[in-house]
């Protein structure tokens, strides 16, 4: 490598001294260093040096381990700078676009009129509420939809708060419940099962949390106050509206890791002294009314007619009816339900038929929903012929069979349960297209075995 010669450089002082010669060593042409020993340099001087021999600074270039200058960078928006700090101090997903907004899949409640009119089944990681008197299918439907909820998450638990105390083993088997991956909490109190539900709220291996029932949630105050002592009003409202806040907030933290967990209530009826209006009230204040995304109302249809067969109003063939019903032994087990809040419907209102004879040939617990199947897949030109020659169409397994009549096709739906749940996807699908709704949810789950 070549260097150049050694230079000299006068700097003339005020003073009559002679003039002291600066001598500036030979270096690389490539790195210029300038060094003045002499102590008569002023530090102005000094700096006019090494600003004339300062090598020029590149743009957009660096050294290794060090952030390259940005060149000609587009200026951020006010918006995108307010966004840009908010990420950095409380998250990324804090603040986003609209288009960013994910989209709810389904869980279904394993009666096929319920999912069909709620477009698929109760929205996951929201909450579902079901309420009703006593003996109309609340715990029954809660069991459906978290067998739903095991299916559908093999790898996760649901938490069921059992305040009532009274939930049946034998029962959930027979919906499908796999109680090796069912969690039971049996709280002393209301605030005990307030605090157990945000814990559970914020762990990852929970996909589901219900509690059993909200009235059955009594707070401390209460227990512990003798019969004797005057009541304070709205203590279950408060309770209950401190546990929605925590529900709020959990759901909130845990999303922005992709965490989603949907809580399923039962409620009751209560009964208001009133001459104006519904005598029915619903425990647990109003905050829990905003909550809750989807509200389902049932009935036991035999229960509702005795009830009117003991009514002054009731004509004898009603009470002869009820009579008669009380006497015979009941196999089947009518339900009615009816949606009171929901987002987007196909039907308001509806009932389903569940068997409740264990001698039943297809089982006790079991959905008699292949009429109702066979009923819209006639209508949506699914199920054609007439006369004593049908046929189903899009269905693989009945590809070129013919049928004598609908009973058949039913008989034929229970032997085929794969056949069967093809044929309820198929028509909630139709069914959520006529909605403007895509034919499958985001995960493409759809009441699947």
């Amino acid at each position: 490598m070549t260097t150049s010669p050694t230079p000299t450089i006068a700097v003339r002082s005020r003073s009559r001294a002679p003039a002291t010669a600066i001598h500036i060593p030979p270096v690389e042409k490539t790195d210029i260093i300038v060094s003045v020993p002499s102590a008569n340099i002023t530090p102005g001087q000094q700096a006019i040096l090494d600003a004339a021999f300062a090598k020029p600074k590149a743009k957009g270039k660096a050294k290794k381990g060090e952030a390259a200058e940005p060149v000609d960078a587009k200026p951020k928006t006010e918006l995108e700078a307010i966004m840009g700090e908010i990420r950095d101090k409380k998250g990324p997903k804090t603040v986003f676009l609209g288009t960013q907004l994910p989209l709810f899949n389904l869980v279904s409640t394993g009666a096929f009129t319920l999912d069909l009119a709620l477009l698929g089944g109760v929205s996951e990681g929201q909450c579902a509420m079901f309420y009703g008197w006593e003996n109309s299918g609340k715990t029954t439907m809660l069991l459906r939809v978290v067998a739903s909820l095991q299916r559908k998450h093999p790898d996760k638990v649901v938490v069921w708060v059992d305040a009532e105390t009274t939930l049946d083993r034998d029962w959930a088997v027979k919906h499908g419940v796999d109680l090796q991956r069912l969690v039971i909490l049996q709280p002393e109190s209301g605030e005990d099962a307030v605090d157990m539900i945000k814990s559970m709220l914020d762990t990852w291996e929970v996909c589901g949390v219900v509690v059993d029932s909200i009235p059955a949630l009594v707070p401390q105050k209460q227990s512990d106050r003798s019969a004797a002592d005057n009541a304070a009003p709205a203590e279950l409202a408060r309770l209950v509206g401190f546990m929605c806040s925590d529900i709020l907030k959990s759901w909130v933290k845990e999303r922005k890791r992709g965490h989603w967990v949907t809580v399923l209530l039962a409620n009751q009826f209560r009964s208001k002294i009133t001459m104006f209006g519904d005598p029915r009230s619903i425990p647990g204040g109003n905050q829990l009314k905003y909550l809750v995304t989807t509200r389902v109302e049932l009935k036991n249809k035999e229960v509702g007619a005795n009830e009117a067969a003991k009514g002054k109003d009731a004509d004898a063939t009603q009470k002869e009816a009820a009579k008669k019903a009380a006497m015979d032994c009941v196999s089947v087990n009518e339900h009615t339900f009816k949606i009171t809040k929901a987002k987007l419907t196909s039907i308001r209102a509806g009932e389903f038929q569940m068997v409740v004879d264990p001698e039943h040939p297809l089982g006790m617990g079991t959905f008699l929903d292949a009429p109702v199947v066979v009923a819209f897949a006639k209508k949506m030109g699914i199920v054609q012929g007439g006369g004593s020659s049908w046929r189903v169409e899009c269905i693989d397994e009945f590809d070129g069979m013919k049928f004598g009549n609908l009973a058949a096709i039913c008989d034929a739906l229970y032997q085929e349960p794969v056949a069967f749940l093809e044929l309820k996807r198929h028509i909630i699908g139709l069914t959520r297209e006529a909605k403007g709704m895509p034919y499958l949810p985001p995960d493409n789950h759809l009441i699947r075995w």
